[in-house]
């Protein structure tokens, strides 16, 4: 079992504390989809993620990863580097405040 640490931002991401999550690896994914599962929260976790959390994939692998753990509303930057992340993340919210 995980830490609190990884319970207590499951249970932040259900209480919709965060706009966004970023990723930077596959692992850290499965990590944390695998738990959420294991202590019954990944259903919650899913929806979540569906409809009011955002996540953001460093590059291909992790967004793959992310698709392959039920996630479909996520975004990945261009250049696969972690300030081409934060790049696409401010665009995004950008224009969503524009929009």
């Amino acid at each position: 079992r995980a830490d609190g640490t990884l319970q207590r931002l499951i249970r932040e991401l259900k209480d919709g504390k965060f706009d966004a999550v970023l990723f930077t690896s596959a692992v850290q994914v499965q990590y944390l989809f695998a738990e959420a599962d294991v202590s019954g929260d990944g259903v919650t976790l899913r929806r979540t993620f569906r409809e009011r959390t955002l996540a953001v994939a460093v590059g291909v692998v992790t967004a793959e990863a992310l698709e392959d753990a039920g996630v479909s509303r996520l975004i990945q930057s261009e250049n696969q580097r972690m300030g081409g992340m934060v790049v696409e993340l401010n665009r995004y919210f950008a224009s969503d405040r524009q929009g």
